[in-house]
């Protein structure tokens, strides 16, 4: 008899009818993105959500932006992460511009088995910020791996957020971590000539019967919605 995996809720709306009900426990997803596609906005949406609907305390580990900054932006969809702070069912580690220098990819995997005790859901955004720093790429491959397995071996569920790097829809730069998460949403941004269209697309999620097709998402007042009835059309050429 086939075993039925255990699923966590995302929190992003729409976005669980695409996935059998949610991610697959355990997992640890990759949320790729451009500038402004909302990847801190999903992070903290699945964090946000897990607690208050699921009441599953989470971790946020900010690379690169201050907290205080990150607390105004999301207060706009009614976010309160320092409240949740002080109930101790969000704990927020940052490493702002001036100390990011103090942590490494492999300083993270310590971080994260430290810091995970007691907590469902983790949020990493984002990891391309501490890539730069690795000597190699064989050095890269196997600071990631040890990330990864230590944010399975947490029992947590989580996100862990990276930049993307394309020209085209279908003319971009697979990145290390695709391969070794154990699942990757692609959060697309593309300019048609006077619009600009956002496009939802899970490019794997193992052990998940997933939808494969692209799908419109909006960052709305209540934070992502994805349109999972919809579908955004392309072109051969990976234009709209």
């Amino acid at each position: 008899m086939m075993s039925v995996i255990e699923r966590t809720p995302t929190g992003i709306e729409g976005l669980d009818e695409l996935i059998e009900g949610g991610f697959p426990k355990g997992h640890a997803i990759l949320v790729c993105g451009g500038p402004g596609a909302g990847k801190t906005t999903f992070g903290i949406q699945f964090l946000v959500k897990g607690i208050e609907e699921y009441g599953e305390p989470g971790l946020y580990v900010s690379l690169g932006e201050p907290a205080d900054y990150l607390k105004v932006y999301m207060l706009r969809f009614g976010w309160d992460l320092d409240s949740l702070a002080k109930k101790g069912l969000l704990n927020i580690i940052e490493f702002p511009p001036a100390k990011l220098h103090e942590i490494s990819i492999s300083g993270l995997a310590n971080l994260i088995r430290i810091s995970s005790f007691g907590v469902k859901r983790i949020v990493i955004d984002c990891i391309t910020t501490l890539e730069f720093n690795v000597q190699s790429e064989f050095e890269k491959r196997l600071a990631l791996l040890k990330l990864f397995d230590t944010l399975a071996r947490s029992g947590c569920t989580s996100v862990v957020t990276a930049e993307m790097r394309m020209s085209r829809l279908h003319a971009r730069d697979i990145q290390t971590e695709e391969y070794l998460s154990q699942g990757v949403i692609l959060l697309h941004t593309i300019q048609l000539r006077d619009k600009l269209v956002t496009a939802l697309q899970i490019e794997k999620m193992r052990g998940t019967n997933h939808d494969k097709e692209l799908h419109p998402y909006r960052i709305t007042d209540k934070g992502i919605v994805v349109y999972p009835k919809e579908k955004v059309l392309l072109d051969v050429t990976g234009f709209l």
